[in-house]
């Protein structure tokens, strides 16, 4: 069963329910009926819709003007590497394409964008560091790997 943060009362704005549901959930939405309002919530401007910790908002302003990001994922899973979350730790991606290793090899891919196309960071995650991005395409990939066993 997925995680639910706490009732939609109990938090300031629409921002901050949406961010804590993401984060909960780690994407354990129907992909069809809530992809688009992830997209929009998320889509966007860093800041502009999603709330931003002073501590998120620091690692932003810290971030070269292009920065490498990572994206580990199974390769039975539907939502691959045109994901939204990815991390700048490469054995992060790795450890979420190896977690599950009934759906398949895992996979890595990573990209260049520059900052600005960050929408989010989200660093309330443990030591996992994510960041939303929610327009990486083709053109944008630098390297692919499978990977077999254990990360």
């Amino acid at each position: 069963m997925m995680a639910h943060p706490r009732p939609r009362e109990e938090f300031e704005s629409d921002g901050e329910y949406l961010k804590a549901f993401w984060i909960m959930s780690e994407f354990g939405v129907n992909l069809e009926d809530d992809y688009e309002i992830f997209y929009s919530f998320f889509n966007g401007h860093f800041n502009s819709k999603c709330p931003q910790t002073s501590e998120e908002k620091k690692h932003w302003d810290e971030l070269p003007d292009v920065v490498t990001i990572y994206r580990g994922y199974s390769a039975k899973n539907p939502m691959r590497w045109d994901g939204f979350s990815w991390t700048p730790d490469e054995d992060v991606a790795k450890f979420f394409a190896n977690r599950r290793p009934e759906e398949g090899l895992g996979v890595v891919v990573s990209a260049e964008v520059t900052k600005d196309r960050i929408c989010a960071v989200i660093l309330q995650r443990g030591r996992e560091v994510e960041y939303i991005v929610t327009d990486v395409g083709d053109e944008d990939l630098i390297g692919a790997g499978w990977l077999s066993g254990a990360a």
